[in-house]
């Protein structure tokens, strides 16, 4: 490998790292919706030159977590309350459909994959392994989307989980074993070929996080307001 080939892996690495590093503290809430990003104050703070900083900006900008105002900046892209209820209420709508179709063209190994995931789960929360956790809760839910075998459906769901980036399991942590639990009574549901049954405990499971979260998020200073507070992205307008 040549000089310029390891710099340019090492640039990689730390761009990378940034991304991870970033995205990680707004999904906790610890750089909160609507706070300005400096780079040479993120830079500091994580002590990673500014250069992987701009580059994981540019990302984070691209995947909704934040967004450049002009002359102004960069900031994490802020919510409200209604905006939270309504990213949940589609949520509530949509997942459940798409776990109807799912079940209708679900195989032994498909129903093997959620158990699995949720096998995952389960050892990640003994473990406190609470960003695994976080990942396997996520890979569920996409999952069940996945087989539904519906683009459309698809397509729409992902717009509607970029909405909203903010993670429940990571700034609640408190609700681990219960949304593990729910997601346990899904698959058990589906196992006995009941699909109202499942269909309600994942509405139920998307509830229980829109309640949670709902509780939480004053505490990060949001709340209802006009809707020319705040500016939409591109990245955004999409769980």
């Amino acid at each position: 490998m040549g000089i310029q080939e390891i710099t340019g892996a090492a640039k990689a690495t730390k761009s990378e790292s940034a991304v991870l590093r970033l995205r990680q503290a707004i999904w906790r809430g610890e750089i909160a919706p609507g706070e300005w990003l400096r780079q040479e104050e993120l830079a500091d703070r994580f002590g990673i030159s500014p250069t992987p900083i701009r580059e994981a900006l540019r990302r984070l900008e691209a995947e909704g977590l934040v967004e450049h105002m002009p002359h102004r900046g960069v900031r994490v892209v802020a919510y409200t309350l209604n905006s939270a209820n309504e990213y949940y209420d589609l949520r509530a709508q949509l997942e459940p459909y798409a776990l109807r179709l799912a079940a209708a063209r679900m195989s032994s190994a498909d129903l093997e994959d959620l158990v699995e995931l949720v096998r995952e789960a389960e050892a990640y929360l003994a473990g406190q392994s609470m960003e695994a956790l976080t990942n396997a809760n996520w890979r569920f839910h996409e999952r069940l989307t996945q087989l539904c075998g519906s683009r459309l459906v698809q397509d729409v769901l992902a717009r509607v989980r970029r909405s909203f980036q903010l993670d429940t399991l990571l700034l609640i942590p408190e609700r681990a074993a219960a949304s593990v639990q729910e997601h346990r009574q899904i698959v058990e549901a589906l196992r006995q070929g009941d699909v109202d049954s499942a269909a309600e405990h994942l509405r139920g499971n998307i509830e229980n996080a829109r309640q949670a979260i709902l509780a939480r998020l004053p505490s990060l200073g949001i709340a209802n307001m006009h809707a020319t507070d705040f500016s939409p992205t591109a990245g955004s307008s999409f769980l």
